[in-house]
């Protein structure tokens, strides 16, 4: 008779039972092993892109050169702009020659090639005033209207000399071309 009862009972055998736990702690492990490589992937990846010091110094490499690209789009259009000169280095030379004689300095310093800030470097309208202020502006004008072109072998470049009676070089005269606005700048006098 106890043969029969433990017939009806429905139970798994004790092998059976003991193969499921492994199971579930196996999932518990896999699952555990995925997220512990899932944050040290993301951890190394978040320190590869912004903390060492690789990643530091790309971000100032990339910083450095949106600087540059926004200063190269404000110097292009500051060139551009920049429209005091004529389109050949006579002209030019010619326009700067008649606004020294009308005395207006400030618009003579236009005819100099501008900064690297796009600005007109003031040693220019001051080395102009001076020369106004010591009453020297009619024989600097005078000088000026003896130039002779020298040429340039360099395209965008264009020089003209002064020399005296003997044929001493007394003034030498850089012009170079704007080449976003397409004229003629005094480079050095």
């Amino acid at each position: 008779m106890m043969e029969n009862q433990n017939n009806n009972f429905d139970t798994q055998p004790t092998e059976t039972v003991m193969e499921i736990k492994p199971r579930r702690v196996w999932w518990k492990f896999a699952v555990g092993a995925v997220i512990i490589l899932i944050l040290a992937g993301g951890g190394y990846w978040a320190w590869d892109k912004y903390f060492s010091p690789q990643a530091r110094k790309n971000a100032e490499t990339q910083a450095n050169y949106q600087k540059y690209l926004d200063w190269q789009k404000s110097y292009e259009a500051a060139m551009t702009a920049d429209t005091y000169g004529g389109k050949t280095p006579q002209e030019t030379l010619d326009m700067f020659i008649d606004v020294l004689k009308k005395g207006d300095i400030e618009l003579a310093s236009k005819y100099f090639l501008l900064r690297e800030d796009g600005s007109v470097d003031p040693k220019w309208v001051e080395g102009i005033s001076k020369t106004k202020e010591t009453g020297k502006l009619v024989g600097a004008i005078d000088l000026l209207t003896k130039a002779k072109p020298a040429g340039s072998v360099m395209s965008g470049y264009f020089g003209f000399e002064v020399r005296d009676d003997n044929g001493e070089l007394v003034e030498d005269i850089s012009m170079r071309l704007n080449k976003y606005s397409g004229v003629w700048k005094i480079e050095s006098l």
